[in-house]
């Protein structure tokens, strides 16, 4: 660096070199977007999320012991209430199996994948991520604090408002 303090046209070059893009394609969120796997309740592999994300995908992590929840398992129904009319597939996340899901999942998708709770960084239930196509990152995320509130989030998202209730804290 010279004595006015720029630089000589090697080290622009070098710093050039070493750049990164900002990345353009994230959602609101730091987490990123990644594949999930994991068993459905009633056994056998289950894919549930393939990277690049084809569809805008709403991911309801639940739990039966959980009574935040039980309104979130009704919503997440297919053809019924909120969570339905926004459109988007609904895939329940469950950290393990647990023989009262069975009636409370009905005929929503599921799996069963403590992996997608790392992944996804969540810490306990009630939370949503959305996943949407195009994005590297999770758009919004959330503790879900029930099915109307959920789905004015997905509807915000949707129309390209990715704001997130409380922003993740970065560590060093």
């Amino acid at each position: 660096m010279s004595s006015e303090g720029r630089l000589s046209p090697a080290e622009a070059a070098e710093v050039l070199r070493r750049s990164q893009p900002i990345p353009t394609d994230r959602g609101a969120s730091p987490v990123p977007v990644s594949a999930i796997t994991g068993r459905r309740l009633s056994g056998g592999s289950a894919s549930v999320l393939s990277v690049p994300v084809v569809e805008p995908t709403l991911l309801l992590f639940l739990s039966a012991t959980c009574g935040g929840c039980l309104d979130l398992f009704a919503a997440a129904q297919p053809g019924s209430g909120e969570l339905a009319e926004t459109g988007v597939r609904v895939v329940v996340i469950v950290r393990q199996a647990d023989p009262a899901l069975f009636d409370l999942i009905g005929d929503a998708e599921a799996a069963v994948s403590p992996d997608a709770w790392t992944q996804y960084q969540v810490s306990g239930p009630p939370f949503f991520s959305l996943v949407l196509p195009g994005r590297s990152s999770v758009a919004i995320e959330g503790v879900a604090w029930g099915a109307e509130a959920v789905a004015l989030s997905v509807a915000r998202a949707l129309g390209g408002d990715f704001a997130l209730e409380v922003p993740r804290l970065e560590g060093p």
